[in-house]
């Protein structure tokens, strides 16, 4: 029944027009293999730059570096043939990623400050991680997911990086931060799904895995749609979807999913306690969604009056579709 959700939310929309197995916590969160994979882009780029030759657009001064946040990779949770770029990835992630305290400075930061990693390596990343994830125990999921979160994050901030040097670098960053937000509160929503989903079991840990690196990789279509290139053949990608539609089809998606786990009555004594505790938290993280959809679209609108529509269309178009994918991630 509950795999019926998000079609009805679909056939809906288009009539229209943490806790990772609690105790892995945020540093072992990540998401699947969709459909949003680098080797499946089409590059449609043109040779028209991003801003109208009729638009005047003077990019903010230079900003001076602030510190970033400390962060030590653990060595020791990976297998001793892990590649060492693996290591640089944990390490990247963990000072510029969506738990900082300061999203926009990060963001520019990690602009600033990419290791170079060339398209062997990521090729060698992303087969060390497809072994580990075959070989089906719980902690290499979690691990392999990890990294994939990990490399999706790196390669999303190194195609922003390229576009921070056109004159809408401020304003590009600005709403990279505002998604990354985003971003990581669906995803900590969807994990508290997961483990509501999944009460005391094995899967908890690898399937949150799986979610946070698969919404860190929408965040990679994010970007090469700003680039002008499309990941796929989209019918809702080349129409779009409209915005305010889609994010509500993303916070009914997530109300109805809680909904339907509202169920602490079918546990008993500590185990009811705990799932009750873990319920009220997952209606914690809920709070305030709407706000931070509303903060990255104003960013998104400001952006589309800056540059050349024709150009900048492909992007315009999939606002939506984003909330969308995000939506169908979160349904368990």
């Amino acid at each position: 029944m509950k795999k019926l959700l998000f079609p009805l939310l679909l056939i809906s929309l288009c009539s229209c027009g943490g806790k990772q197995e609690k105790a892995n916590d945020t540093t072992e969160n990540a998401p699947s293999d969709n459909s949003i994979v680098t080797d499946s882009i089409v590059d449609i780029a043109t040779e028209k730059p991003l801003l109208s030759e009729k638009e005047d657009y003077t990019p903010a001064p230079k900003r001076t570096s602030v510190p970033v946040q400390e962060y030590k990779v653990d060595y020791d949770s990976y297998p001793s043939e892990t590649p060492k770029q693996v290591f640089l990835l944990d390490e990247f992630y963990g000072k510029y990623g969506p738990t900082s305290s300061q999203p926009l400075d990060a963001t520019l930061n990690a602009f600033e400050n990419l290791s170079e990693i060339t398209d062997d390596v990521i090729a060698e990343i992303e087969q060390f991680y497809k072994n580990l994830d075959e070989r089906g125990g719980t902690e290499d999921m979690i691990i392999a997911a990890n990294i994939k979160r990990n490399l999706a994050f790196y390669k999303t901030i190194r195609e922003y990086s390229e576009i921070s040097a056109e004159s809408i670098q401020e304003l590009v960053a600005s709403e990279y931060a505002k998604w990354n937000l985003l971003a990581d509160k669906v995803s900590r929503i969807g994990i508290d799904i997961v483990y509501l989903t999944y009460f005391q079991g094995s899967m908890s840990g690898p399937v949150s895995a799986q979610l946070e690196a698969s919404i860190q990789e929408i965040g990679f279509y994010n970007v090469n749609v700003l680039k002008c290139r499309l990941i796929r053949d989209s019918n809702h990608l080349k129409e779009g979807i409209p915005e305010k539609i889609a994010a509500e089809a993303l916070c009914k998606t997530i109300d109805l999913n809680l909904e339907m786990l509202n169920r602490p009555e079918v546990y008993e004594g500590e185990t009811r306690e705990e799932y009750e505790n873990s319920f009220k938290e997952a209606e914690s993280d809920r709070k305030g969604l709407e706000e931070l959809i509303e903060d990255w679209l104003k960013l998104r609108y400001e952006i589309s009056d800056k540059v050349d529509s024709d150009t900048y269309r492909p992007y315009i178009g999939s606002t939506g579709v984003l909330l969308i994918d995000m939506a169908a991630e979160i349904n368990m």
